[in-house]
């Protein structure tokens, strides 16, 4: 929702902006000179051995480390709270590529951050079997303002041995001096170790709308410049072949399936309103939510009001959302839930026809989508409408329809007729839409091509983009 969104840009002109992201440049190379220099000249810490965290306190995960002895082929890091209930898609992604590594006899040892302890090893294991909600937590604006710029670098140049490791995978977050230097102090310490990033989105650009985020953007602008220098690989949803220079490993995003999702399809109650879901952990923008809105607006003015828009998550978006309903003064058939853990999210997605993927990729500049609540809805068997070409949903596959990707309001009435249809045609389109999530959503299928480069130990051929 573009038009409704209020940024702070809007009070600043974009050379004041640019004289801010300078300072900030300049800020982060003398902290990080005075923060990095005595990890420098290190050696790498010797039998290095994780804290140990009690797996049975919600807020931390129980932590292990492999055999110091022990080769291990990937260093795996994720820089945010993996143990926040609130990452709930992301447990899952990494849940399933751990799982899809171990089938192929890749060692790994995911590293994430604990609250109040930094950078520390994860036991997929026990978060595996987790049945509950973990946790969530408040940052405190110093503790975030130390992640994003900081990264929480130093700890890991400190506590780990990179030696025992033949790949260092690091989801990307942004470039700044913190994360160049650490990359640059890696390849000079341990020269034989492959490094690649993981970016979630690209471009990203168009998300950094707020002033905070656009100063890190700045930043991010002039360091990435230099990611070529160290990375030997970028991994990404796209189809894009090179990002910054770097030779991409493009993979789609695949399916896990939570520890309370049933093996059999969700039998929906029976009633005379068409119940449309809409999951996403932080609302935004993109997610295009408001489109669906303005077309139920459109709906009732020619049809009964049987229908109701039940939306999943929170996020500033979710404000601008609850304004245009009461705007429209379509509150009533609309219920915003906040945020659901497990057992609630498939209570809710049970009372649901059919569900609304990503509708506002357009709107950063994203022409490749691989959303993970796409891939949640075709586990539950929920037909979903989406605007941007996922590769795992062929448009002449029946169980999802493809949308056109621009701000209209989607044609709620086209929606419903369709769905309609969907059941005449394919009575058991539900069976149908999970058999097809369990045999092509694998994350051993859609996650083949970093396995692969994973699997590699010929450094020369990974750098010959250099």
């Amino acid at each position: 929702m573009p038009e409704n969104n209020i940024s702070l840009l809007n009070n600043h002109k974009p050379t004041d902006l640019k004289k801010v992201g300078d300072f900030f440049v300049l800020f982060s190379k003398y902290v990080s000179d005075f923060c990095l220099s005595p990890f420098s000249y290190k050696t790498p810490v010797e039998n290095h051995k994780p804290t140990n965290f009690d797996a049975s306190t919600e807020s931390k995960m129980a932590s292990v480390a492999l055999n110091n002895n022990q080769k291990v082929d990937v260093f795996y890091y994720i820089p945010f709270y993996f143990s926040d209930c609130k990452n709930n898609g992301i447990h899952q992604k990494y849940l399933g590529i751990w799982n899809a590594l171990n089938k192929n006899n890749i060692s790994t040892e995911f590293y994430s951050l604990l609250f109040g302890k930094g950078p520390s090893v994860i036991d997929m294991n026990a978060f595996k079997t987790r049945n509950k909600e973990i946790g969530h937590f408040v940052e405190s604006r110093f503790s975030a303002l130390k992640r994003v710029f900081i990264g929480n670098y130093f700890s890991l140049l400190k506590k780990v041995d990179f030696n025992k490791f033949s790949h260092l995978h690091v989801r990307y977050s942004f470039s700044n001096y913190f994360f160049i230097s650490f990359l640059k102090q890696i390849k000079v310490k341990y020269p034989n170790i492959i490094i690649s990033i993981e970016i979630a989105t690209f471009p990203y650009d168009k998300e950094m709308k707020d002033l905070p985020k656009y100063i890190i953007l700045l930043i991010d602008k002039y360091y990435r410049k230099k990611l070529h220098t160290y990375v030997d690989k970028i991994v990404c949803c796209t189809d894009i072949p090179t990002i910054y220079g770097i030779d991409v490993i493009s993979f789609s995003n695949g399916f896990e399936p939570m520890a309370t999702l049933p093996t059999h399809n969700l039998l929906k109650p029976k009633s005379p309103i068409v119940n449309i879901l809409a999951i996403a952990s932080n609302i935004s923008d993109w997610h295009g939510f408001d489109r669906v809105i303005l077309g139920m607006a459109d709906y009732i003015k020619k049809k009964d009001s049987n229908i109701c828009l039940h939306i999943i998550g929170d996020g500033t978006e979710k404000n601008n959302l609850e304004k245009l309903a009461n705007t429209l003064q379509i509150s009533s058939l609309i219920k915003f839930y906040g945020y659901k853990y497990e057992t609630e999210l498939l209570e809710i997605a049970q009372t649901c026809d059919f569900a609304i993927g990503t509708l506002g990729m357009h709107r950063k500049g994203v022409n490749f989508d691989s959303s993970l609540k796409s891939r949640f809805y075709a586990s539950l068997g929920l037909p979903f409408i989406l605007s941007t070409k996922d590769i795992c949903f062929d448009n002449k596959l029946p169980y999802w329809k493809y949308v056109e990707g621009n701000d209209n309001a989607i044609e709620i009435e086209q929606i419903i007729d369709y769905y309609n249809n969907l059941k005449v045609s394919n009575p058991n389109y539900k069976d149908e839409m999970i058999a097809y999530c369990k045999q092509n959503l694998a994350w051993e299928h859609t996650f083949k091509n970093p396995i692969a480069f994973f699997k590699t130990e010929n450094r020369a051929s990974s750098l010959s983009h250099l």
